[in-house]
């Protein structure tokens, strides 16, 4: 079971793949699925696809409201353990099961949806992440990060990051 904020991207990991068909069936009529295809300075670029392979870890923006929590019946699991994206230093990482986060580390970004839109966020405090879903590896601490969706800037950024040192800017 998983809550997605509707209209709003999402991270997910499936251990079962999805096509065009099953995608528009469960997340609605013109919903988008974005994987994770390269970095170019500070923008993580995402391109939107028509299928989900198992255990890859995706953005997905849905259009239909959906339940909270969400529970989705009848599929052939064919992946036992979610795996990673990295492109250019950076790490799209899923997990079916919650995954801990740790705030005072500050390389786990965190998709959030806000009042207003998304944000990649740093944690303010330790917890845990849905299963079926993913973060953001930033090993370097990177301030400033955007994701990019077929070129076209989201408006999803990351926050200045600040270290015991000061900004990762500095």
């Amino acid at each position: 079971k998983r809550r997605f904020d509707n209209k709003a991207w999402n991270t997910v990991c499936l251990p079962f793949a999805l096509d065009a068909a099953d995608i528009t069936a469960i997340f609605g009529k013109g919903a988008r699925v974005a994987a994770f295809t390269g970095v170019k300075g500070t923008d993580l670029l995402f391109t939107t696809v028509d299928k989900m392979e198992a255990g890859k870890p995706y953005i997905i923006q849905p259009t239909d409201v959906l339940p909270s929590p969400m529970s989705i019946d009848d599929v052939n699991i064919t992946a036992t353990e979610a795996t990673s994206v990295e492109q250019g230093g950076y790490t799209l990482k899923g997990s079916f099961a919650p995954m801990a986060v740790r705030a005072a580390d500050n390389t786990s970004l965190v998709l959030s949806t806000t009042a207003d839109d998304n944000q990649l966020t740093v944690p303010s405090e330790d917890g845990t992440i849905a299963g079926f879903g993913a973060v953001v590896l930033n090993p370097a601490k990177t301030a400033g990060l955007r994701i990019l969706i077929d070129g076209v800037a989201t408006g999803i950024t990351a926050p200045s990051i600040t270290t015991a040192e000061g900004s990762a800017n500095d």
